[in-house]
């Protein structure tokens, strides 16, 4: 710490640096002035954390140089050394907030404790701000997410109605018409598992790109509505408002946008269901349920889809859906069995869908495009071709159907076709050879695995699982073999030529590594080799 001594008196100014033992007070840097004019110029100059100063001195006393100290400085301690008696000295001393304020000659026996105890008092309030300061921070830091959270709560029925609400609604600067009612939707984003969300890192990117986009479009229709926050792949919106229809009217058109906006700057399929319209914050909780069954509706007629829980409401499930085992059945008998399989599979479904009674064909066309979804995703999820399978995502002619019987062809010719394109014989045998051509293709160049699924729009997980248990090398192992066979070749067909020139064909720009990598192939180093293969062709 550093302390300031203004005395227009030098031998003063001496005497208390001679006699106080400043070191053991925590004081190591000592500034002089020798008057209050220096003594201000110093404090500007050195910010000190103590001040002692006479009163009568030229240009500027003691006095109003505190005065001008504690306009910009209210915390820090000041003493008054004076050698006048004087009341009125004293009382403004007082009212500047001075420490304490004693008379010349001083007794150093008595300075000493009261410098300790104001310096002690000051570092504590110095500290004690501090942490006031970063908690003030970390508070500040922290908002966003506690209002989220709030929001979140509110959305989730754990706020009641209370004198704290109003509060801490603005406490948190949230609308407080977000209590007199509004509807809450449910944005569902699908994963697809292909290369533009393979990473969970990307997948968080597009998630919080769809978050900003959400926010942006309700922000498009007034300051009526709030994201709330992602649970898994599902991201809630508060659309709230006193007049219900246009509540209704707005959270439609809200949900449209962000629909059309995702899908065409970010491509990614998504679906919203939206809830009845709550009459007050406290059945928000409600409405959110209504959401979440309205968003499978939706899922189940297709990707870009909006469903009402009102339209939802009117066709009541008379028909149960399909379990997750028989998706499950169906699945296995597709990978693993054979068109037998699948049909197996399939008839007691097609059964359970010929005897149902009292159902729309168009209940029973979203009953069953859901169903064929789910197997889709399921399979996507085993296999990683997302890119290959988006066409079976469109179901239109599903929808084109009006008979159940009709439908019921349908479902089964879609799961034969189905089938027949992910058959392994054909399909993956042909990604093997894409590979080994791509590879033969490019050799020379610096070629990575990355390189080979960008090429089949793949990803590199599924082509080198793929390759490894068809081939029983990795792709990067084919790629080696493939170079060195090749280096082989030229040494025996080309003996003239370099090392480093064959190193350069074969796609190795470092000659070195290229050396170590021959050698960990066939045990040799390159001019080892070179030499015995001259020798066998003498």
């Amino acid at each position: 710490m550093k302390a300031l001594l203004v005395d227009d008196e030098r031998f003063s100014i001496n005497a208390l640096k001679k006699t106080i033992p400043w070191a053991d007070l925590g004081i190591d840097s000592l500034i002089t002035a020798e008057d209050g004019l220096d003594g201000w110029q110093q404090y500007q100059s050195h910010h000190p954390d103590l001040v002692l100063t006479d009163v009568s001195m030229p240009n500027l006393n003691g006095l109003e140089l505190v005065k001008k100290i504690r306009e910009v400085n209210s915390q820090i301690p000041i003493i008054i050394l004076s050698g006048y008696d004087e009341f009125d000295y004293a009382k403004e001393a007082v009212q500047l907030k001075v420490s304490h304020y004693f008379l010349k000659p001083i007794v150093h026996s008595e300075i000493i404790p009261v410098i300790r105890q104001v310096l002690e008092e000051f570092v504590l309030a110095k500290n004690h701000n501090q942490y006031f300061q970063a908690t003030q921070k970390q508070l500040q830091d922290a908002l966003p997410v506690l209002r989220e959270q709030f929001i979140f709560d509110i959305v989730s029925g754990k706020v009641k109605q209370g004198d704290e609400l109003r509060q801490k609604l603005d406490f948190f600067n949230i609308n407080a018409d977000i209590t007199h009612g509004g509807i809450i939707m449910t944005l569902e984003l699908h994963r697809l598992n292909n290369e533009k969300t393979f990473s969970e890192h990307d997948w968080y990117l597009y998630k919080y790109a769809v978050s900003n986009i959400a926010q942006e479009v309700i922000a498009q229709y007034g300051n009526g509505g709030y994201v709330v926050r992602y649970v898994d792949d599902r991201l809630p919106l508060l659309i709230f408002g006193k007049e219900a229809a246009e509540v209704r009217t707005r959270a439609s058109t809200i949900a449209s946008t962000i629909i059309k906006n995702i899908a065409f700057y970010l491509e990614i399929p998504s679906n919203i269901g939206l809830g009845a319209y709550s009459v007050d914050f406290n059945h928000y909780v409600q409405s959110h349920k209504q959401s979440k069954h309205a968003l499978l509706t939706s899922t189940m007629v297709g990707f870009e889809q909006i469903s009402h829980f009102e339209d939802v409401e009117m066709h009541p499930l008379g028909f149960e859906s399909f379990s997750v085992e028989e998706i499950e059945g169906i699945v296995q008998a597709i990978l693993k069995g054979n068109k037998h399989d699948v049909l197996n599979a399939w008839k007691p479904l097609e059964n359970r869908l010929a005897h149902s009674l009292d159902q729309s064909i168009s209940y029973l066309q979203m009953i069953c495009s859901g169903f064929l979804i789910g197997i889709i995703l399921k399979i996507v999820e085993e296999t990683e071709r997302a890119a290959e399978l988006q066409s079976f995502i469109h179901l239109q002619d599903i929808y084109n159907v009006q008979t159940k019987e009709l439908l019921i062809v349908s479902i089964k010719e879609r799961l034969l076709c189905l089938y027949d394109y992910l058959d392994s014989n054909q399909s993956e045998h042909k990604y093997i050879e894409m590979i080994k051509q791509y590879v033969e293709m490019n050799y020379h160049n610096d070629l990575t695995v990355h390189d080979i699924s960008k090429h089949l729009h793949l990803s590199r997980t599924y082509i080198s699982k793929l390759f490894k248990r068809e081939t029983g090398d990795s792709i990067t192992g084919y790629i080696i073999k493939f170079r060195i066979r090749l280096a082989k070749k030229m040494m025996e067909k080309q003996p003239d030529l370099l090392i480093y020139e064959i190193s350069s064909k074969v796609g190795y720009t470092d000659q070195n590594y290229f050396c170590r990598v021959f050698k960990s192939v066939t045990g040799l180093k390159p001019s080892e080799y070179m030499i015995k293969d001259k020798r066998k062709s003498k």
